[in-house]
């Protein structure tokens, strides 16, 4: 069983997770209608480093602020017209995408490796549905052509970067048994 203290801890780090999340998803350079924000970083740094159920309760967290309208969304944008505006499907993706890189973190590299290609897809195929659905965008070549094309290389250096610094904190949290 354990310790009261133990379940503080992990409050405590689902919090710390869903405001790095919520600090850095403002952030953006708009591309088109699609910005190009820290958002996705975010995420990704979280599931790197918390457990599946820690990553989804901090992510679910950031969405439950966001849609009350505190701004945290891209663009310093809030409420819930955001999760249901052309580019919300990308922020309800974070709840799968979270998911499938904290299971990436107790694979071998290469399962890492197309696990985070999953949730890169994921990610882009729950976004553009829904840009799809709002915008009345019949073809799904021109749709990925706004939602995923500018953004590939973008994306999968921060998807990179983010695991690569989520596997080296998540190592001292081990170490230093905070995980």
């Amino acid at each position: 069983m354990a310790y009261p203290g133990r379940k503080i801890q992990r409050i405590t780090q689902c919090a710390l997770f869903s405001a790095v999340i919520c600090l850095l998803s403002p952030w953006c350079v708009t591309v088109g209608t699609v910005p190009i924000t820290l958002s996705l970083f975010a995420v990704v740094l979280t599931g790197s480093i918390l457990s599946p159920g820690m990553a989804l309760v901090s992510v679910c967290v950031y969405i439950l602020i966001g849609a009350v309208g505190v701004p945290v969304f891209s663009g310093f944008q809030g409420g819930p017209a955001t999760l249901i505006n052309l580019t919300g499907g990308f922020i309800w993706s974070y709840i799968p995408v979270v998911v499938l890189i904290s299971i990436c973190q107790q694979k071998g590299a290469v399962a890492k490796i197309l696990l985070a290609l999953i949730a890169l897809l994921v990610c882009y195929l729950i976004g553009t549905m829904q840009y799809m659905l709002i915008t009345g965008t019949k073809s799904l070549l021109s749709a990925l052509g706004v939602c995923v094309a500018p953004f590939v290389i973008f994306d999968i250096i921060k998807f990179v970067v983010a695991v690569a610094v989520g596997d080296k904190i998540r190592t001292v949290l081990k170490k230093q048994n905070l995980l």
